[in-house]
C-alpha cells in the first residue's frame, strides 16, 4: 500500500504541469516632442541623432507653446524659461555668383539694406523672425529697412529667389547656404537654443545633454 502511495505521489508530480514565465513587456521608449523654427530645421539632424543614441522617439511638434523643446536661432524677446545653447552659427548676407557685391562691411550692409542699391534687390524675412530680429538688432542699430524690400517668408523661398536673381541679396543661416552662393558678410556665432517650458526633466534632459555633448 505505501508503495503504491508513494508511486501515485511519484506520477501526480511528474504530471503537473511546469508554470511557464510570461515574459515581461518591454516599456515603450519615451516621447519628446520637438519645435524647430524655420531656420533652426537643419539641426533637427542632430536631434535625430541623439534621439537614436538614447532611445527617445521624436514627436514633430507643429506648436511652440506645446512641444517639449523649441529650437531656434538666438534668445527670443522676453525670455522666462530655461533655454540651453546646443551650438552656434552664422547669419549671413549672401548673393547671387554674378551679383559684384563682396566683402561687405557692417556699415555697408546697413547702408545697402536700408537705402537698397542700383541693379540690388533686397530680401528680408517678415519682422517677427528670429533671423530678421538678429539682423535688425545686431546689424541696423534701429535703422529702418528699405520700404522696397522684398519679403521672403521661409529661408527656403530665399534660397530660391537668391539662386534665380543675380539682382538679389538676403539673409540665411549658414547651414542653409549651398553653392554657387556667396557669402558677402557674416553676422558669427549666433546661439542655437532648446527652449523648455520649465526644468528638463528625464528624457528632455537626457536629449539637450546629448545636443550639447555634440556642440563640444
Amino acid at each position: 500500500m505505501k508503495h503504491a502511495l508513494f508511486a501515485a505521489i511519484l506520477f501526480l508530480t511528474a504530471c503537473t504541469p511546469m508554470k511557464s514565465e510570461i515574459p515581461q513587456e518591454a516599456a515603450p521608449p519615451p516621447v519628446v516632442s520637438v519645435y524647430a523654427s524655420p531656420t533652426a530645421e537643419p539641426w533637427l539632424e542632430a536631434v535625430y541623432a541623439c534621439a537614436a543614441e538614447i532611445s527617445v522617439v521624436i514627436r514633430l511638434s507643429v506648436s511652440q507653446s506645446a512641444a517639449d523643446i523649441r529650437l531656434r536661432l538666438g534668445e527670443p524677446p522676453n525670455l522666462t524659461t530655461p533655454a540651453y545653447q546646443i551650438g552656434a552659427e552664422d547669419v549671413l548676407v549672401v548673393t547671387h555668383p554674378q551679383n559684384p557685391l563682396a566683402d561687405l562691411t557692417m556699415e555697408d550692409v546697413r547702408r545697402l539694406f536700408a537705402e537698397g542699391g542700383e541693379n540690388v534687390e533686397v530680401w528680408v524675412y517678415a519682422s517677427g523672425g528670429e533671423v530678421q530680429e538678429l539682423f535688425e538688432r545686431e546689424v541696423m542699430h534701429g535703422t529702418r529697412i528699405h520700404a522696397l524690400a522684398r519679403l521672403a517668408l521661409h529661408p527656403e523661398q530665399m534660397l530660391e529667389s537668391l539662386e534665380r536673381d543675380s539682382r538679389a541679396v538676403g539673409l540665411l543661416p549658414r547651414r542653409w547656404l549651398r553653392a554657387p552662393l556667396r557669402e558677402a558678410f557674416a553676422l558669427r556665432d549666433v546661439p542655437v537654443l532648446a527652449i523648455t517650458p520649465g526644468e528638463p526633466q528625464g528624457a528632455v534632459k537626457e536629449l539637450i545633454a546629448c545636443l550639447q555633448q555634440r556642440k563640444e
